[in-house]
């Protein structure tokens, strides 16, 4: 697969698996912005950068719908965070609004051409965005011109009134009592002309899913999902470091692996971006089906070992921000430890990083000598993992954050995740790398 084009493909075999299941609209994707590396959901969304994040929308959500899934872009808008979700006020300037935080979403709609979008849970500059009406009707529908439905996220319509007023069309959970709804109509609080529209915006996609176009429901297709699961590890992966001709292995040579990630990976993170997966191909299972189970010693440097390989996972998930961005002290020892046992034998020490996003690796990347980010890499994360380590395939992945050397580097430190239920977004458009350029703070690199 041509790389942009596999995230495409990656958005059609979700919605070939969707439609096996009888599953006629995706709750996804994620496209929030990373403002701050600790996001507990970032390892479900695109980018620190609105223009990648924006690329890579349009071409998955076409992937989606040419299965006739509905694929739903969220979270409508600025959901950067999990620590007060639910109504958290967050101060944003326009500029940054405008710059950083919607132009995935107005790509989705105007170029993806996406089908539903959900509102989220947070209030932007006074207002929920379930009963946003300059969100919902001026700004997504108006300017932008959706013509697709909004889906509250789970119990973000507040006021059940309000968001059909601001232009929210479906309120989820379900089912709801229809009566307040009902009343509201009758006392004249709740034109019956916007219920109509927003019933008709329902309509309008639903007349299109395979419910109503009484489509059978294909054979679930494993083979291909595994083709297109392995494919989105391999080139999503990104080779952090490679000194002294760590990598690729040596075929010939016995490695040793330490790190109990090695044996049970982390191929997502729980929540709502959370996948029952089938099976999960560990790291060792991928390196012995490569190179041979004699070939590949778990637990300890074995006398005769050419190369030694770390695996470390770190997960994060919907509900809880991370605390740090700084790896186990358990696994930084591990690491440390290996390194310099591997100094002393003379032999390459690899790290291998099975993470959520962005982590501190001043500590200990220089001791060693190479280190390959495989990220949460899904059910056949043994296999890329192999492949990429023996040099099948090439680990040409681009990093899509800035890695600071340290947390108190990033430009939100002193405004995320704000407190008395309120956030501002001091750091305006500086989010990211602009935020390194301009203030001329050096990312994290490695010491040649």
């Amino acid at each position: 697969y041509k790389r942009q084009a596999l995230v495409g493909e990656c958005g059609k075999a979700v919605a070939k698996e969707s439609r096996a299941f009888g599953v006629d609209m995706l709750l996804g994707p994620n496209v929030n912005i990373h403002r701050d590396p600790l996001g507990g959901r970032v390892f479900e969304s695109y980018s620190e950068d609105p223009y990648l994040a924006a690329q890579l929308v349009i071409d998955y959500v076409k992937g989606v719908q040419s299965e006739g899934v509905a694929a739903d872009v969220k979270h409508f808008a600025a959901n950067n965070q999990e620590y007060q979700r639910h109504g958290i006020e967050e101060i944003i300037s326009e500029r940054a609004l405008r710059e950083i935080y919607l132009p995935a979403f107005k790509a989705a709609v105007q170029e993806g051409d996406c089908w539903t979008v959900m509102s989220a849970y947070n209030k932007i500059n006074g207002a929920d965005c379930a009963m946003s009406r300059r969100l919902l009707t001026e700004i997504l529908r108006e300017e932008w011109g959706f013509e697709g439905f909004v889906v509250s996220d789970w119990g973000a319509a507040y006021d059940r009134v309000g968001a059909l007023q601001a232009g929210n069309d479906l309120e989820m959970p379900g089912p709801q009592d229809p009566q307040v709804i009902a009343d509201a109509v009758a006392a004249g609080e709740l034109a019956e002309g916007v219920l109509d529209e927003r019933v008709a915006n329902i309509l309008r996609i639903l007349i299109r899913l395979p419910v109503f176009q009484g489509r059978e429901r294909p054979p679930l297709d494993r083979a291909y999902s595994a083709q297109v699961a392995r494919a989105v590890a391999v080139e999503g992966a990104v080779l952090l470091k490679n000194e002294n001709g760590a990598l690729p292995l040596r075929e010939e040579g016995l490695l040793a692996v330490l790190g109990e990630n090695a044996r049970t990976p982390i191929p997502t993170g729980p929540g709502s971006a959370g996948v029952l997966a089938p099976y999960t191909v560990s790291l060792m299972e991928g390196l012995e089906s490569r190179l041979g189970q004699q070939k590949v010693v778990f637990g300890e440097i074995a006398e005769g070992a050419e190369a030694v390989l770390v695996s470390i996972g770190l997960q994060s998930g919907e509900g809880r921000d991370r605390v740090s961005l700084k790896l186990a002290d358990e696994d930084v020892m591990l690491i440390l430890k290996t390194a310099k046992a591997c100094q002393q034998a003379g032999v390459p020490c690899i790290v291998l990083l099975n993470v959520c996003g962005v982590v501190e690796v001043s500590g200990w990347i220089d001791e060693v000598d190479a280190v390959l980010l495989i990220w949460l890499g899904g059910m056949e994360l043994g296999h890329a993992a192999a492949a990429l380590l023996a040099g099948d395939e090439n680990p040409s992945g681009k990093l899509p954050q800035t890695w600071p050397v340290r947390y108190e580097d990033t430009p939100s430190f002193l405004n995320f995740p704000g407190e008395y239920g309120e956030v501002r977004y001091g750091e305006g458009i500086y989010v990211g790398y602009r935020y390194f350029d301009a203030k001329e703070i050096a990312p994290q690199s490695i010491e040649l």
